[in-house]
Parts: C-alpha cells; sequence; structure tokens
C-alpha cells in the first residue's frame, strides 16, 4: 500500500498541465530498488523526474509513482584529460559546467539557452558521459 502523504501535485516546466502522484525522493540506490519493488508488488509505473524542467509533462505520471532524482546529485568521479565524468543521475548540466570550466571544458554558451537546469539523460543510478572538447582559444564569457 503506498502512502498517502506522498501523493502530490506535480507540473512540467511552464505548469500548464499537472498531475497527482506518488512522489519519492530517493539519495541511496538502496531505496530506488526498494522503490521499483514497491512499484512491483502494487502493480505501478514509475516516471522519472530530473529537475522538473521538461518541456509538456514528461516529469508526470498520473495516478503513479514518480521518482524525483534531484537529491542524486554528486559528481563521482572527472578525468580533465579524457573528458569522462561519472555522476549521478539527479546532476544538472549547470553542476556540469561549473564543476569542469576550470579545467578548460565547454562554457555555459556550448548549451541552448536554460537548459543548464536540464539533468544528464539515462535512467542509470550512475551516469558516465563523454563531453565534447570545444575549441577554447577565447575565454568563456
Amino acid at each position: 500500500m503506498l502512502e498517502l502523504n506522498r501523493l502530490q501535485k506535480l507540473t512540467g516546466f511552464g505548469r500548464a498541465h499537472g498531475s497527482l502522484g506518488y512522489l519519492y525522493r530517493p539519495t541511496h540506490v538502496e531505496q530506488i530498488n526498494e522503490i521499483f519493488a514497491l512499484a512491483r508488488q502494487n502493480g505501478l509505473s514509475i516516471g522519472l523526474r530530473g529537475a522538473g524542467r521538461s518541456y509538456g509533462d514528461a516529469a508526470l505520471n498520473s495516478g503513479q509513482i514518480v521518482l524525483d532524482m534531484q537529491r542524486m546529485n554528486r559528481i563521482l568521479a572527472w578525468n580533465p584529460e579524457t573528458g569522462i565524468i561519472r555522476v549521478e543521475p539527479g546532476v544538472t548540466i549547470q553542476q556540469l559546467w561549473q564543476y569542469t570550466i576550470e579545467d578548460g571544458w565547454p562554457c555555459r554558451g556550448a548549451w541552448h539557452n536554460g537548459s543548464h537546469y536540464w539533468r544528464l539523460p539515462g535512467n542509470e543510478c550512475t551516469r558516465q558521459k563523454q563531453l565534447p572538447r570545444r575549441n577554447l582559444r577565447r575565454p568563456c564569457a
């Protein structure tokens, strides 16, 4: 049985659409495993939510479980020589930028305006990403 206090109204980026969902905000992989077991026991689906800024209703899962990944936002490993970074699923592009800029990796202008709030794509508990090397002969503004 799901806890009624977890039932919350969630909205998408523009706040035009919303729905009620059972919100869980894990901080560890073990908690994710427990939530998936709970969903199986109750015959429910799980919707993944990063920053909640997806266009439309991509981060909503009406009447079902919503897994909000914002608390799992640690950068686990970074190699500036190879550009490989290992992160938890709640890391935003803004966090990547702030973490890697001192090593000469892409500046904020390398992404779409406003996209620095977005979460990295993927549904793994940790994510490894090869960052693209940019021509940084002039300083980033």
